[in-house]
């Protein structure tokens, strides 16, 4: 965005959303994104109602990939599945 000649910085917290797809968020209480996470839940909940979130304790960024076989991961798979379905 430009105000005169400078660009300003972008910021997500001004878009305006009318429309967003349904979107399954899964982070660890331990993710450096938490706050940003539930932030962007809290923001997008009501504009799509088919949104949901689900906390891990103890997991830390990327943890569904680092460590798949672990109870989280398999879990976290599980929640993916039905909410395609």
């Amino acid at each position: 965005m430009y105000a005169g000649n400078k660009m300003k910085e972008a910021d997500p917290s001004e878009i305006q959303f009318k429309k967003f797809p349904p979107v399954l968020l899964l982070v660890g209480t331990d993710e450096v994104l938490n706050d940003d996470t539930k932030n962007f839940y809290t923001y997008i909940k009501p504009v799509q109602t088919k949104s949901k979130i689900k906390e891990f304790a103890g997991q830390k960024h990327v943890w569904l990939f680092s460590h798949i076989d672990s109870k989280e991961s398999v879990e976290a798979i599980k929640d993916i599945k039905e909410f395609i379905k």
